[in-house]
């Protein structure tokens, strides 16, 4: 059952459609993003609408040439001068993913336009995260996830989170 503020909607009332970048969505919320690689799924749920959650596994092969192609100016001259460890590329790539899923357009989104952090890890209460679209300028926030070994999961949303509304939940097949 999905428990919107007071109301309980019954499995079979819960309708479901999708924008026209083929986003799925529940009619009348609650907003929610899902991703998923090798054995872990994640599933982000909030009453706001811009929501973007990421998770890969590390030890997928990645053809990383390609990714020279997604970052914006900033981030390849800053890029050039780090260490370029695997892991941090692949970090990179999921903050990115999960930011064009909170805008709702997926990968038609130009990765270039979204700016994101190249620390290593977010802290508990997020970074800055800034994502251009129509020519605007948007400032969200970017949390990475507790994820359990071996993955890298980062969530993207407009509004500030508290860090213990930001749980990875574990459940048995």
């Amino acid at each position: 059952m999905i428990h919107a503020t007071t109301p309980i909607i019954e499995p079979w009332d819960v309708k479901f459609a999708y924008s026209q970048w083929r986003r799925p969505y529940v009619l009348g919320g609650p907003f929610f993003s899902m991703s998923r690689s090798g054995g872990l799924a994640l599933v982000a749920v909030s009453h706001h609408p811009l929501l973007g959650i990421d998770v890969e596994c590390l030890d997928q092969v990645v053809e990383w040439s390609w990714l020279e192609t997604i970052w914006s100016p900033a981030e390849w001259r800053r890029l050039r001068t780090m260490k370029n460890a695997p892991e941090l590329l692949l970090r990179l790539w999921v903050r990115k993913e999960a930011a064009v899923k909170a805008l709702g357009l997926g990968l038609t989104h130009p990765l270039s336009q979204v700016v994101v952090p190249l620390s290593e890890q977010t802290g508990l209460n997020g970074a800055r995260l800034w994502v251009r679209n129509n020519q605007v300028s948007h400032c969200w926030r970017l949390y990475d996830l507790p994820t359990k070994g071996g993955f890298i999961g980062s969530i993207v949303t407009a509004w500030p989170v508290a860090p213990e509304n930001l749980a990875v939940h574990a459940f048995p097949p």
